[in-house]
This record gives C-alpha cells, sequence and structure tokens, in this order.
C-alpha cells in the first residue's frame, strides 16, 4: 500500500472513530438516565423492565468501546506505517538529491577540465601563428631585398644598354640630320619601374624637387636624376594610406588590418592621419610576388 493510500485510511479511520465516540458518549448519557430512572420506579414489574433496559444499554456501551479501541489500534498502526514511509521517502529524497549534486559536480568538473584543455590548445596555438607570422615576415623582408637589388641590378644593365644604343643611333641620325629622342631622358613609365613604384608616384618626387623635367625634349625626365633617386632614395619620403595601397596593390581596409597588426610600421600625423615610408613599402611590395597573399595575409584576417 502506497503512503498516499495509508494517509486516506487514516482518515477514514479517524472519521469513523470519530462518529463511534460520538455514539459512545450518546449511550453514557441513556444509561445515565435510565439508571435514574431504574432508582425511581415505583413497581416491581416496572424496575425489572428499565433494569434490562438498562443492561442492554450498558451492552451497547461496552461494545462501542470495544470498537473505538479497534478504532485506536488501527490508527496507532496506520500512524506508525505512515511515519515510516516518511522517512523512507525522505531518505530516498535525500539519497535522490546528493546523487544530483554529484552528478552535477562531476559535469562541472568534466566541463572545467575540458575549457581549460581549450585555453591551452588556444595558446599554444597563437604562439605558434606569432612564431610563423615572424618567420614568414622575415623571410619575405629577406626575400623582398634581394628581389629589389636584382631587379635594380637588371634594369639598370638594361638601361645603360638602352642608353648606349639610343646614343649610337642618336649618333648616327646626327649625321644623316634626323631628330631623335633625347637618350639621357625618360618617360614617367619607364622612371617607375626604375624606381619600384607606380606611376601615380612620380609628378609627387617632381613637386618635391627629387626628379627634374627636360623641359620642350621627349622623354621628359632626366634620366641621371631618376637613376640618383634609385641608388640613393630620400628616405623621409613618405605616402598616405591610398597611395601604399596603390604601390602595394591592395585595398585601403587590408593595408589597415596589416598596419595594425605591426607587420608595416606607421607614425600619426598631427592630424590624425596614418603615413607609412616609401623604402619599407617598396621592400614589401616587391615580396608580394613571394605569396604575400598566402603567407601574410590570411593571418591578419584571422586574428583581425
Amino acid at each position: 500500500m502506497s503512503l498516499d493510500q495509508d494517509r486516506r485510511a487514516l482518515q477514514r479511520e479517524r472519521d469513523s472513530r470519530s462518529r463511534a465516540t460520538s455514539d459512545l458518549a450518546s449511550l453514557t448519557g441513556k444509561i445515565t438516565k435510565k439508571r435514574k430512572s431504574v432508582q425511581s420506579a415505583t413497581t416491581d414489574s416496572s424496575h425489572q423492565t428499565r433494569q434490562r433496559e438498562l443492561k442492554r444499554l450498558q451492552g451497547r456501551h461496552d461494545k462501542a468501546m470495544e470498537k473505538v479501541a479497534d478504532y485506536d489500534k488501527k490508527i496507532s498502526k496506520l500512524k506508525a506505517r505512515i511515519t515510516k514511509g516518511e522517512t523512507a521517502e525522505a531518505k530516498e529524497r535525500d539519497a535522490s538529491s546528493r546523487r544530483r549534486t554529484e552528478a552535477h559536480d562531476r559535469a562541472q568538473n568534466a566541463l572545467q577540465r575540458e575549457v581549460e584543455n581549450l585555453e591551452s590548445t588556444s595558446s599554444q596555438l597563437s604562439t605558434r601563428i606569432t612564431n610563423l607570422e615572424r618567420t614568414a615576415l622575415s623571410t619575405i623582408a629577406t626575400a623582398g631585398g634581394q628581389i629589389r637589388s636584382t631587379e635594380s641590378t637588371t634594369y639598370s644593365c638594361r638601361s645603360r644598354m638602352k642608353t648606349l644604343r639610343q646614343r649610337q643611333t642618336c649618333a648616327t641620325n646626327s649625321s644623316r640630320g634626323v631628330l631623335t629622342p633625347n637618350p639621357d631622358a625618360m618617360t614617367h613609365r619607364e622612371a617607375a619601374e626604375m624606381l619600384g613604384m607606380s606611376v601615380k608616384q612620380i609628378p609627387k618626387l617632381i613637386r618635391d624637387g627629387l626628379l627634374d623635367r627636360v623641359k620642350k625634349q621627349y622623354p621628359s625626365l632626366s634620366r641621371t636624376r631618376v637613376e640618383e633617386q634609385a641608388r640613393n632614395p630620400r628616405p623621409t619620403e613618405w605616402v598616405n594610406v591610398t597611395e601604399a595601397a596603390q604601390i602595394l596593390d591592395l585595398p585601403k581596409t587590408r593595408v589597415g588590418q596589416i598596419s595594425n597588426k605591426g607587420l608595416l610600421p606607421f607614425e600619426i600625423t598631427a592630424s590624425g592621419r596614418r603615413r607609412f615610408r616609401c623604402t619599407q613599402i617598396e621592400v614589401i611590395s616587391p615580396a608580394r610576388q613571394v605569396q604575400w597573399h598566402a603567407a601574410v595575409l590570411p593571418v591578419a584576417n584571422k586574428e583581425t
């Protein structure tokens, strides 16, 4: 029998005992009255009749007493059974609560260990990525310097050969009376190739006085000044983000990402804008041919 059933049975027994107690009290009152009537009887026949009625009432009273006693025994047994069931139920609740608490603690500990392992792995990966970035940047810078030196030497040789050929042609044509372009001058595109920069940067060098125009001649730039600038570029040459993006052939946002990672040094002007050294841009620009996007930009994108 379940605990709820025992509680309902206990309530029924209590109700029955209450009714039996009420009947017992009623019988007790009747017996008291009947005893008085027996004592007040005047004749023998009436006395005997009232005496028999009194005995019947006493018999009913005794049965009612026994019934109440039976109800008391049943109620005591049900109370003991309910107390025992409630104790067992409380123990089961406590045991279940302990098991849930232990399971929760085990899950929390396992989760904490997993988080610590993930943090450790993330730290190791971050350190490895940083080392790879440094190694890649160092390799790119070294390769860029070598490539620039080789290109400069190759271009100088080709330019010298072209100049000698032009002078030879000029001398031949002069003897024939034919006008030829000035061999000591060069175009903007040729100057940009020799200096390793964009054609759009040449007018700025002219405005800064680093290059000279040859008036009324074609090509219009002095080859001597361009070669001097190629051999000894001005160290304080600065470019803004847009010009750096044009030189590197990258979007301005990518230039910002590279500079934020410290891969491209920069300075802040008084107006709050960034500017970059042209020499550093020129070193990185040819190095992009050595897998710039594969080695640097993906790393910068991941960290961003």
